[in-house]
């Protein structure tokens, strides 16, 4: 079976390693390539060099190119329309307008360890 790439799309360091941490200790069986906002990841993908991304982790308030722009941009081709995409934000109230504009689905991020442990299994049962 192929490598599976997460790639981590979050202009908070921390957050970054809290997920990639958790996909570790939960035994999940992918690579996590960490970005630190929606232009490293757009570039990344025009740029066609490898890794591709399975799933991608984004977060919506970022500098340079948020969220938002990003899903405008992944939905907007045909390479990167199925590419699976769930808002990992604490933006609470923007849930509608993430799945509206394109995610595949929303989690808040967590405040607590065990709750990035139980989001990352869901994840990767549901899509990886």
């Amino acid at each position: 079976m192929a490598q599976k790439w997460i790639f981590i799309v979050d202009d908070d360091p921390d957050d970054r390693f809290m997920v990639q941490d958790a996909c570790r200790e939960s035994n999940i069986p992918v690579s996590c390539h960490e970005l630190s906002d929606g232009s490293e990841l757009i570039e990344h993908l025009e740029s066609n060099a490898p890794p591709r991304p399975d799933l991608i982790l984004l977060d919506l308030n970022m500098p340079r190119v948020d969220g938002y722009e990003v899903l405008k941009f992944l939905k907007g081709s045909e390479d990167t329309r199925i590419i699976p995409t769930i808002v990992f934000t604490t933006a609470g109230n923007e849930k509608r307008k993430a799945l509206d504009s394109g995610a595949d689905y929303f989690f808040h991020k967590p405040y607590k360890y065990e709750d990035y442990l139980a989001i990352l299994k869901a994840i990767n049962t549901l899509y990886l």
